[in-house]
């Protein structure tokens, strides 16, 4: 299983060591429960500071993460919370569509809106 972790700074890990990045922290903590059922779980931190979804990373996922990711991890509470850019759910969903199958996409956001049901949709097969 292959995560890809996206978003701002707090993703990234700014502010921490790198090994303890939520990306990371993911694999010592949801790593060895995979590993007992027989899955290799590999994480991949690919969140930058201060940017948005668009254009990085929806319109080049594939080049930028490769061609081996199983799941998105996608983390836009810091600059995009509260909704104020929906249509880049779906510009992120559709830039995922370019996987066969597509990954899984996972949203962590503030505030309550829309954008992970906007998404949904556009990663159907």
């Amino acid at each position: 299983l292959t995560v890809a972790f996206s978003g701002h700074s707090a993703a990234a890990g700014h502010g921490n060591f790198f090994n303890e990045s939520f990306p990371f922290v993911f694999q010592r903590l949801v790593g060895p429960a995979l590993a007992a059922a027989g899955v290799e779980t590999r994480v991949q931190n690919f969140a930058l500071g201060g940017t948005h979804s668009r254009p990085h990373p929806t319109w080049c996922a594939k080049a930028a993460w490769g061609g081996d990711v199983d799941a998105v991890f996608w983390d836009y509470d810091m600059t995009e919370a509260g909704g104020a850019d929906r249509d880049a759910a779906a510009a992120f969903a559709t830039a995922l569509r370019g996987y066969d199958p597509a990954p899984l996409l996972t949203f962590k956001g503030g505030g309550v809106d829309d954008r992970p049901t906007a998404a949904a949709p556009l990663l159907e097969p």
